[in-house]
């Protein structure tokens, strides 16, 4: 890999940390605080686990334990679950 090449994927990383951090930090401007601790509730807990489990884990680390895989979509389903329309 060239300088420039190392240079390019080096900023791409940077500015997508950046954005991660900045995300966490809006995300985290409505949680509430208990001594020095965010307090999650409960969809952010499923949120999280979801997004854990099935895009870092299983996309980014190619896990392919079906159970953990499953647990992950049923995660998911729950969120899906809640923010249904009412009709």
């Amino acid at each position: 890999m060239s300088i420039q090449e190392q240079q390019e994927v080096r900023e791409k990383y940077y500015s997508e940390a950046i954005r991660y951090m900045d995300n966490a930090k809006e995300s985290l401007k409505s949680a509430r605080k208990e001594d020095d601790f965010y307090l999650d509730k409960k969809m952010l807990h499923h949120l999280n686990s979801a997004y854990e489990i099935l895009h870092l884990w299983g996309y980014y680390d190619g896990i392919t334990d079906v159970s953990m895989v499953k647990r992950g979509f049923d995660l998911a389903y729950v969120i899906i679950e809640k923010i249904k329309p009412s009709y």
